[in-house]
């Protein structure tokens, strides 16, 4: 049955001007049967004006639809035809979406082919439409009600072909009408006969704004509209195979997610990441959605795969797929659709560290569903910034408009949105601690003071149903002890330990209230220095993860499945008591739960490790040594009972610092033996009588603690033989120390101010190597083949390392200790002088024709090598890469959207880089911390290497290169670089898996382990391992590419992410390609992570 009788009686109508029983009289003879004029004239002109309907849908994509079923076949002139017409004809179709548009492009097309669409050619069928059509004097709103009736009658074959027939410029006819009554009147013009007794004035103007773009469609023929159904027979095809590609995919990715149990997002619950294997099916999913036609994608197809890519821990593309989500909700007008998709954004971007973008979403949508996502009372805690997230929910700075200051501005508060299924307990005993905790507060107090609390929502019927439970607290201006240490280094002892004492009298009152803080640790603890006072506060008191938790987000960490939350609980891990962790089994969590992480917290604030060895306590000044050891074994003893029972004891201990100790005995005249001592030696150290000890000072008030002011004093003594401290005796590297500075940070690493102060003229004692006791050499690397160096390959023997304090009085500060601590440090005893050493062997003269081998100006060739002899006569080896410019990233289909898009860069300056990742023998000649790596080796590669650990490695080695070189982590686009050596394949041995097995070990060769170095085919250059094995820290942050050319880039300015590249031993092939890329927080360890160094000549 035929739609179109309404639209032809309004033609009708509005062209003859009378009533309608002369209307009817008129039609009586003109409408006697389908042959006369007037119905073939009403039928062509329906039939133009539903083509020119449907060009106005399909718009100009509609020619990059089809082209591919006219190979070889120009269509420009028909292209620009449609293209003059869309310029032109106002039609309203703008405020329907492109993806409506083109669906009601194909149902006009379906549904003409069944001839639905015609007009209507019997007199009696168009009788009724002629009496219900309205006054045709006000012909626009006659046209929207006719076009209305049309619309009505194909919703339920065609509905997004109903919804375009509705529309209607401003002020204008729908388009479908006004293209009828231009054809009509048309067919008119053409037949004279047709024309009498009809008048087409009222309709000209009334068409004016369609019809200047129409006459582009009307030509001669054949016209455009003659080749409609030549282009819109493929479009339907072309339709028909998207949306079964469309519905397959759905269907996988549905699947997908009930497989791996993925929960959507749309509420505040931790997100659990999927193991690393599943980002290559999501990936896949991803690029498979980019190529469906965005007009048939729907916001639900975005935000599904954004839960899937959230849960793979792939947060930047969810970002990206939750935004399209969102933007499309908002165009199909989906309020709700719409702020679910912006807390999605919100959660995506606080796992990326990305703040002013999750405050951002967060807004938008607390604005659209209050009920459903406000963290808490934001009509009274505006918010402000986005500060951070933890496992146990996220923290806001906001401004209390209810609270004013003097000036009338809001006063500046702390919110925290807590996660009630993240926490060991109800959380009304949270609450309760709160309140407990707000009572005790007092001016001068360590505890941030609460302010109070509340529920996001409840419910007015069911009082005991309450939402998204919050915490208000006064807003500290300082940055956690965690972030300061990791800055600046280990604390001094001077000011360590006030700091300490504020800690802990801040827990003591805690406690004398019944409040436990059971999660304390360096990152819950305020620090900043006022007028050079430190001013401590400790913060989210009672708030603790369950230990089962802590354990699976360890377990989420080994195998690379991070999220914010697990990184804050396995943060948390390294300072929880045995009793938190499961290990005690019966004993509960108490104040001695405290004093466990109080001890654990002092160690991190002191060595910047929760499990000091004996080169961190020889870095200790010797007076307090011992007593510190004695604390800290005591408040991390594994049982409670062998802890301090309360912080009183605690406090008492630490106090006991600042107490005078008794004057020390005179030391003993020494032995007259000048002459046994060097005129240079003795010239060097003269003799200064020791200072009288200080007068006693009480205890220091823990509101003002004096930061300790560098001031000359005389030049230190040799550091006395170490108290009988009992330290570990697993590493005694004795002989190696004579050869190698300790780690340490230079002071161009340093940041350019130091809250410490003391941190750089505090001598650190030293252990001398006993005497008796031969020490062991480290055996020469026997499985790398080339352990030795070529006979003309330049060698560089690192010499021992130079005393770490001048020997002129000039050059040389004590430890400025404040006056409160110099009694607990006396001058130390005057030892006996050295003996004088025997007369060293002239050297030999150096041959000045021999340039030195890392001299800056000197010519090198790609993959010459140079090695650097570590103690043991262990080599390191280093082959050159010269100077280039490459296509850096990729540009195949496969590739993930961080290797992309590729872009020159240009390298100006050659250097060196090691043939081989660092080996656990090179890193224990270098004298680092214990042994990191899971997988034990000397000539494995070192894994579970921090970045920060790597820096040191690179520092140790500058430092011994006396000024010639500089020692430092690739950056990613020089490890890129050297790793292709000049090629362009996915690997340096060429493209597929077989390539991959011949130059590294991966997922497939492995066995599930790291393997010795230099086992796999090297690369042009000399490069062995650069595929596979384990990853290798590079020296950037994490940032997205561009298509701008670079030259000698080093990454982002900051970020929460450093790069690392080149694939592990239990990655998939595609990770181990040379554009691959993955990056990862600098703080966390990884048993498929290590590093390759690189050395700049500068000599």
């Amino acid at each position: 049955m035929s739609v179109m009788g309404p639209l032809a009686a309004l033609a009708l109508k509005s062209a003859f001007g009378s009533s309608v029983d002369q209307l009817l009289g008129w039609l009586g003879a003109r409408f006697s049967n389908p042959a006369q004029p007037l119905q073939r004239a009403l039928v062509r002109a329906g039939d133009n004006a539903w083509k020119t309907l449907g060009f106005a849908l399909a718009g100009d994509e509609l020619f990059a639809r089809v082209q591919p079923w006219f190979p070889g076949r120009d269509l420009a002139p028909l292209r620009e035809t449609v293209r003059a017409f869309l310029a032109n004809a106002a039609t309203g179709l703008h405020a329907v979406t492109p993806g409506l548009r083109l669906q009601a492009a194909v149902e006009l097309a379906r549904v003409r082919r069944s001839g639905r669409l015609a007009v209507p050619v019997d007199r009696n069928a168009i009788l009724d439409d002629l009496w219900r059509c309205g006054d045709t004097t006000r012909l626009i709103p006659a046209a929207e009600d006719a076009a209305a009736r049309v619309a009505d009658a194909l919703a339920a074959d065609a509905p997004r072909l109903a919804q375009a027939v509705r529309l209607a410029p401003k002020d204008g006819l729908p388009p479908l009408a006004a293209a009828l009554l231009y054809f009509f009147r048309r067919e008119a013009e053409y037949n004279p006969d047709l024309a009498r007794g009809l008048s087409f004035d009222s309709v000209r103007l009334a068409t004016a704004g369609t019809e200047r773009g129409i006459v582009f469609l009307d030509g001669p023929p054949p016209s455009v509209l003659d080749h409609f159904d030549m282009l819109f027979d493929p479009l339907v095809d072309w339709h028909a195979r998207a949306v079964a590609e469309l519905a397959t995919f759905r269907r996988e990715v549905r699947d997908w997610r009930g497989t791996h149990g993925v929960v959507p997002a749309a509420t505040d619950a931790p997100i659990e990441v999927l193991a690393v294997q599943e980002r290559e099916r999501v990936l896949q999913f991803h690029g498979r959605l980019r190529q469906v036609p965005g007009e048939l994608v729907e916001w639900a197809d975005w935000q599904g795969l954004g839960d899937n890519l959230a849960a793979c821990g792939l947060f930047k593309e969810a970002r990206a797929a939750h935004t399209a989500a969102a933007a499309q909700a908002r165009v199909d007008s989906e309020a709700a659709a719409e702020a679910e998709n912006y807390f999605r954004i919100y959660k995506d971007a606080c796992e990326s560290s990305k703040w002013p973008e999750a405050k951002e979403a967060l807004l938008r949508a607390a604005k659209l569903d209050p009920a459903r996502f406000r963290p808490f009372d934001t009509c009274r805690y505006q918010i402000d910034a986005v500060l951070g997230v933890s496992a146990f929910g996220t923290l806001f700075r906001c401004l209390d408009t209810e609270d004013l200051d003097d000036a009338g501005a809001p006063t500046p508060v702390a919110v925290r949105a807590l996660r009630t299924q993240a926490l060991d307990r109800d959380v009304r005993e949270v609450l309760a601690d709160a309140r407990r905790l707000r009572d005790l507060h007092k001016p001068g107090s360590r505890i941030v003071r609460v302010l109070g609390w509340g529920y996001a929502r409840t419910d007015p019927d069911a009082p005991a149903r309450k939402e998204r439970p919050y915490l208000v607290t006064e807003f500290f201006p300082g940055e956690t002890l965690d972030a300061v240490v990791r800055r600046h280094g280990p604390v001094p002892v001077p000011v360590f330990l006030p700091v300490a004492l504020q800690i802990a009298e801040a827990v003591r009152k805690a406690h004398g209230k019944g409040v436990c803080h059971r999660d304390l640790t360096p990152a819950n603890v305020l620090s900043r220095v006022i007028d050079g006072n430190w001013d401590v506060r400790v913060i989210d008191f009672g708030l603790a993860a369950p230990h089962e938790a802590v354990t699976h987000a360890g377990l989420n960490l080994a195998a690379k499945r991070v999220t914010a939350r697990d990184k804050c609980l396995t943060r948390s891990l390294e300072f929880a008591a045995p009793e938190q962790r499961g290990k005690l089994p019966g004993v509960a969590v108490g104040p001695h739960t405290d004093v466990f992480a109080f001890g654990k917290t002092c160690a991190w604030l002191l060595f910047q490790t929760t499990l000091p060895q004996p080169h961190h306590w020889a870095a200790v000044p010797e007076s307090a040594r011992q007593p510190l050891h004695a604390l800290l074994e005591k408040a991390t003893a594994d049982a409670p009972e062998a802890r301090f029972r309360s912080f009183d004891e605690v406090i008492a201990a630490l106090k006991a610092f600042f107490q005078p100790p008794a004057p020390p005995p005179p030391p003993p005249a020494p032995e007259p033996v000048a002459e046994a001592v060097p005129e240079a030696v003795a010239e060097a150290v003269p003799e200064v009588a020791p200072p009288p000890p200080p007068p006693p000072v009480a205890a220091p008030r823990s509101a003002r603690v004096p930061v300790p002011a560098p001031r000359p004093v005389a030049p230190p003594t040799p550091p006395r033989p170490v108290p009988a401290v009992p330290l570990p005796v697993e590493e005694l590297h004795e002989e190696i120390v004579e050869e190698l500075d300790p780690v340490e940070l230079d002071a161009a690493d340093e940041p350019p101010t130091d809250p410490f102060q003391t941190k750089a003229l505090e001598p650190v004692e030293e252990p001398p190597p006993p005497a008796e006791e031969p020490v062991q050499e480290l055996e020469p690397v026997s499985t790398i083949e080339r352990a030795a160096p070529p006979a003309d390959e330049p060698v560089h023997e690192l010499e021992p390392a130079e005393p770490r304090f001048a020997a002129n009085p000039a050059d040389t500060q004590e430890m400025a200790v404040p006056p409160d601590l110099k009694a607990q440090f006396p001058p130390p005893e005057e030892p006996a002088p050295a003996p004088t050493p025997p007369p060293a062997e002239p050297p030999k003269p150096r041959d000045e024709t021999k340039k030195d081998q890392l001299a800056a100006d000197r010519i090198r060739t790609a993959g010459e090598r140079f090695t650097i002899k570590l103690p043991g006569n262990l080599p390191l080896t280093f082959a050159w890469c010269p100077p280039g410019a490459f296509q850096m990233g990729s540009t195949r289909a496969d590739a993930n959207p961080d290797e992309r898009p590729a872009h020159t860069v240009a390298l100006t300056k050659g250097f060196f880089i090691g043939i081989y990742p660092v080996t656990q023998a090179q890193w224990k000649a270098a004298l680092m911390p214990r042994e990191p790596s899971n997988f034990a080796g000397p000539d494995r590669p070192v894994e579970q290497v921090l970045w920060e650990e790597s820096q040191k490695f690179c520092r140790q080695l500058t430092r011994n290169l006396k000024g010639r070189g500089v020692v430092r982590l690739p950056t990613e686009a020089e490890w890129e670089y050297a790793c292709r050596a000049g090629t362009d394949t996915e690997y340096h041995t060429g493209d597929g898996e077989d390539a991959l097995a011949r130059a590294g070990w991966y997922e497939a060769n492995s066995g599930g382990e790291t393997h010795p170095v230099g086992q796999r085919d090297p690369n042009a250059w000399g490069l062995h391992d650069m595929h596979g094995n384990v990853w290798e820290w590079c020296g950037d942050w994490y940032a997205e590419y561009t298509t701008d050319p670079l030259t000698d880039p080093t990454g982002a300015a900051d970020g929460a992410n450093r790069v690392f590249r080149g694939g592990g031993w239990g990655d998939p092939a595609k990770f181990c390609r040379s554009t691959y890329r993955s990056w990862f927080d600098p703080a966390v360890r990884y048993d498929a992570l290590g590093f390759r160094v690189l050395l700049v000549p500068t000599g």
